[in-house]
Formats: structure tokens, C-alpha cells, sequence
């Protein structure tokens, strides 16, 4: 089953894992948490009256007693099939109730997540992470064999729909060692997944942007939401969209619109694309010297109607081609 999605740079979210656990500032008001809490009461209401919670089901194992991430995570294998399934093309968000490198995810079940990408070129997956690390790691490693004939026979067997299939098939003349990269097959990087890492501030971004521009995409991506601090020094080599956009929800922090100003400006110098999403649940104007000021008043509760925008920040663009 997917899910469409009210997001404004996605169409649909996909989530073959759900569950997390705090890394950063930017997960204090997490809303895959939050959300995840009102999906556990379905299941357990399910329950309750004898039915059947289905999928919502595996909420109830990533989440401790005050409906907070217990640091589990669930693979929901029952979820691998869906892009499959989907006919009319669309951008699926990877893991909006999760993090795909997190690091209690098997490599061998993140294998089975690309499978299917590779399988769906129809689609452009859109993966983000708070752990870019663990990313490259998936994506440059070099994995052992016992011989020539595992790399012929197929780099990554699995079922699906019950059948045997293999994914990044490699010719023998090919093979040069007994070691090979993860994905070296033509082609790769795939080019319907965009890979991407949250930066929330500064700090974030810096460290980031590290391991994203050794990551082999066909579009890398920021997306700076929460924005909860400035990025005045946004590392665009190599990125080619930013999103940004300030925190929405009970609690939000303040978020300046000169921060999303700033990096709207960064990303036209850049020739980067940039997709303002919303302004945020507490947007403060600038005061002298770049100090956020007064809370601006807006009637959409994110901040997210561009109409109420100034028209320097209407700015939704992807990255051409």
C-alpha cells in the first residue's frame, strides 16, 4: 500500500521500514514520530474490537510507552512490493517514517529497497537520510565472493512475488578480482533515485555534505528542514536541488525568513535548484544584523501557502532533466 502524499516535493511516500531514533537537533520535534504515535493508537484500537491492524501493526514495536521512539525498527517486508504495483509515474519519498541508513537496517534489506527502484525506472525515488555516512558505506563498499560463478549467477538474488530474480546481472570478462564495488554494473547510479541528507544548521550541513558528494547519484539534494538555525556557507558543489523549509507543529522552533532568503540566494549563485517549502509554524522577520525578530503572522499553520510569501521566496523548482 502507498500512500499519497501532501508534501509539496513528493507525490507519494513509500515506507518498506518504519522506526528511528534521535541523531540531531533536527529530530527534537519529529513528525515521523509523532505521526507514528497516532498510527500505533489505530492498530491498538484494532485490536482492542478484534480486527486486524494489518501493517499498522509494526508501529506498535518502534514506539516505548510515552509513544516515543524506543530505537527499533521494523522491516516491513509486506511494504516491498508497492512501487510495483503503482502504474502512473511518480516522485516517492523513501522512508518518511524512517531512515533508510539507519544503522540498524541490514545492508542485505537495503539491497532489496534498490531492487525494486531498479525494477520501477517508471519512478524517481527520492531518498533521505540524517546519516550520509552509512550511506556511502552501502554505496562503495566492496563485498567478498566465493567465486566467479556468484558473480555471474547474479550480484544480489532475491524473491519477489515469489519468483527468483537477480538485479545488476554481470558478464564474466567483467569479473577482475574476487572483490567488486556493491554496484558496478552499467548504469549505475540509478538514474530514477535522488539521494539526499537533512541539514538543519550549519554544523549539519558542513558534516553532511561530506559524505553526500561521495555518494554516486544521478541528483543529490538538501533538504534544510527544519531549518532551526542560519546556513550562511551552503556546500553546492555537485548538490543540484536544496529544499528548505522552516518547522512546522506544536513547539516549532523560530525559523528567520532571511535564513530561506539566504539560501535561495546561495542556490541562484550557484545554478542550483531550489524548492522553498514552507516558512515555517513560527517564521520570524530580520532585525539589524541578521537577529530574528517578531513572529510573523500567517494564516496557512506551516507557513506553507507561497501566496503569503514575499515574492522573492515563491521560488519551486527541481533540477532539469
Amino acid at each position: 500500500m502507498g500512500t499519497d502524499s501532501s508534501i509539496e516535493w513528493t507525490d507519494a511516500t513509500w515506507n518498506p521500514l518504519v522506526g528511528c531514533s534521535m541523531c540531531s537537533a533536527g529530530c527534537a520535534n519529529c513528525y515521523a514520530e509523532t505521526m507514528s504515535k497516532r498510527i500505533a493508537a489505530m492498530a491498538a484500537a484494532d485490536i482492542a474490537r478484534g480486527r486486524t491492524p494489518g501493517r499498522k501493526r509494526h508501529y506498535l514495536e518502534v514506539l516505548n510507552e510515552k509513544g516515543r521512539w524506543n530505537g527499533k525498527i521494523a522491516l516491513v517486508y509486506e511494504a516491498l512490493e508497492d512501487p510495483l504495483n503503482w502504474k502512473r509515474p511518480r516522485q516517492v519519498f523513501v522512508n518518511s517514517m524512517s531512515d533508510l541508513f539507519h544503522p540498524d537496517v541490514p545492508f542485505d534489506y537495503v539491497d532489496r529497497v534498490f531492487s525494486v527502484m531498479a525494477l520501477c525506472p517508471q519512478h524517481t525515488f527520492q531518498i533521505l537520510t540524517k546519516r550520509p555516512e552509512r550511506m556511502v558505506e552501502y554505496l562503495t563498499a566492496e563485498v567478498p565472493l566465493s567465486s566467479r560463478e556468484d558473480m555471474v549467477a547474479g550480484m544480489h538474488p532475491m524473491e519477489l512475488d515469489g519468483k527468483p530474480f537477480a538485479w545488476g546481472q554481470t558478464k564474466p570478462d567483467q569479473v577482475k578480482s574476487d572483490t567488486y564495488a556493491r554496484r558496478p554494473w552499467p548504469g549505475w547510479p540509478l538514474s530514477n533515485a535522488w539521494l539526499g541528507v537533512s541539514a538543519e544548521d550549519q554544523k549539519s550541513a558542513d558534516e553532511r555534505y561530506q559524505h553526500l558528494r561521495r555518494c554516486p547519484a544521478a541528483v543529490r539534494f538538501y533538504s534544510a528542514e527544519p531549518l532551526i538555525a542560519p546556513i550562511d556557507r551552503l556546500p553546492l558543489e555537485g548538490i543540484d536541488l536544496c529544499i528548505v523549509g522552516g518547522e512546522s507543529g506544536r513547539g516549532a522552533r523560530p525559523c528567520g525568513v532571511h535564513w530561506v532568503r539566504s539560501i535561495v540566494r546561495q542556490c541562484r549563485a550557484a545554478g542550483v535548484a531550489c524548492f522553498v517549502k514552507q516558512l515555517g509554524a513560527n517564521c520570524r522577520m530580520e532585525l539589524a544584523e541578521g537577529a530574528i525578530g517578531p513572529r510573523i503572522a500567517l494564516k496557512d499553520s506551516k507557513g506553507g501557502d507561497p501566496s503569503e510569501w514575499v515574492e522573492d521566496l515563491r521560488v519551486r523548482e527541481f533540477p532539469k532533466g
